[in-house]
């Protein structure tokens, strides 16, 4: 899962919930974010590190 501090607009169907924190509000499935997907890319290629 990953935090947003704004909707993703393309990625509404993955909205698993909200929540009460003051910055990062939106909860979604991490495999339809675009930023988690690229950083597990990233560490599975070498091209990151953990």
């Amino acid at each position: 899962m990953t935090n947003r501090g704004s909707p993703l607009p393309q990625a509404a169907a993955a909205l698993v919930g909200t929540s009460e924190h003051g910055v990062l509000g939106c909860v979604y499935d991490a495999a339809c974010d675009p930023v988690a997907v690229a950083q597990v890319v990233a560490l599975r290629t070498g091209k990151d590190r953990p």
